[in-house]
């Protein structure tokens, strides 16, 4: 049994789970998906002020957080292209809809760059994968070449097993 003062209800749209972020006395800042949670007891009441304070904490470590991370802080540039010749960029459309604070420079036509400083890469780095081809992570350096060694090894389960096919 663990005891958490619950602070904070935080929803990941990629993946559509809730998470209930709270405080331990003994382990600070818990995060708990919510479907995982089998049993609730009450226990004492906190003042205000410790509620307050506890809640300003977990904001100021989860203010660069894509959804609840808390890790060492990485800017993240990346490429988005329009896959598209002309009509609705639905690429620049989902990215102004789900990229959160991050910000867009036109490059051309057919290209914007995306910018964002989170906390870890764990929680974005399947938003950026799931755009596939249209997104080519710039920065950092080693997030470019992980992706690389993903995309490359998912090519691999695609290679022919058979000459004639």
């Amino acid at each position: 049994m663990e005891t958490t003062l619950p602070l904070r209800v935080v929803y990941d749209h990629q993946y559509g789970r809730w998470y209930l972020i709270g405080h331990s006395p003994r382990l600070g800042t818990m995060k708990y998906r919510l479907e995982g949670i089998t049993q609730i007891e009450m226990g004492e009441a906190v003042d205000a002020e410790t509620f307050g304070r506890r809640l300003e904490a977990v904001e100021q470590e989860l203010e660069h957080s894509w959804v609840t991370d808390s890790h060492r802080r990485v800017k993240i540039r990346a490429r988005f292209y329009n896959p598209g010749r002309a009509g609705a960029n639905f690429v620049r459309e989902r990215v102004e809809a789900q990229g959160q604070w991050g910000v867009l420079t036109d490059e051309s036509d057919t290209t914007f760059l995306y910018e964002i400083e989170v906390n870890g890469i764990y929680e974005i780095k399947p938003w950026l994968r799931s755009f596939g081809s249209s997104c080519e992570v710039l920065e950092p350096a080693w997030l470019r070449r992980e992706l690389i060694a993903e995309w490359k090894e998912i090519q691999a389960y695609y290679e022919p097993v058979r000459e004639n096919l």
